[in-house]
């Protein structure tokens, strides 16, 4: 039951980093652009239901993310500066939005499905089951 647990922590780290760097990174870059979303939006990604396809993609996804992660820890320990902090988090929010498009799903089906995970603890406890 730990495992599981911290199969969830990482995911919501994961699911942190991509919205705290990662995706603002590519929002950054085309900062005219950027529009926020309305809440009828933010509504209908917290109501996702994704089908077990998605569900399925979304664990080989996971997987690869922390695997990535645990890997890069060691390298984290080392950081003494802000300089280094930064590029590190540049480096792992890189490689985690690889480690999520190289399974074939989009960074965004990511956080949604993550969000849907952490919203809905049968459709949790569902997958948990089948993939833990």
């Amino acid at each position: 039951m730990l495992s599981m647990e911290k199969t969830f922590l990482t995911t919501a780290f994961t699911l942190g980093l991509l919205c705290a760097s990662g995706i603002t990174t590519a929002a950054l870059a085309q900062d005219a652009n950027v529009q926020t979303q309305t809440e009828v939006e933010v509504e209908a990604q917290t109501n996702m239901q994704p089908t077990p396809a998605q569900l399925e993609e979304f664990a080989e996804a996971e997987s690869s993310v922390r695997d990535l992660h645990a890997e890069l820890k060691a390298e984290a320990q080392t950081i003494e500066t802000e300089e280094e902090a930064q590029a590190f988090r540049v480096k792992i929010n890189n490689e985690t939005v690889a480690a999520i498009q190289d399974t074939g799903m989009s960074v965004e089906e990511y956080k949604q499905i993550a969000m849907a995970l952490q919203d809905n603890p049968e459709l949790k406890q569902k997958y948990i089951a089948k993939y833990h």
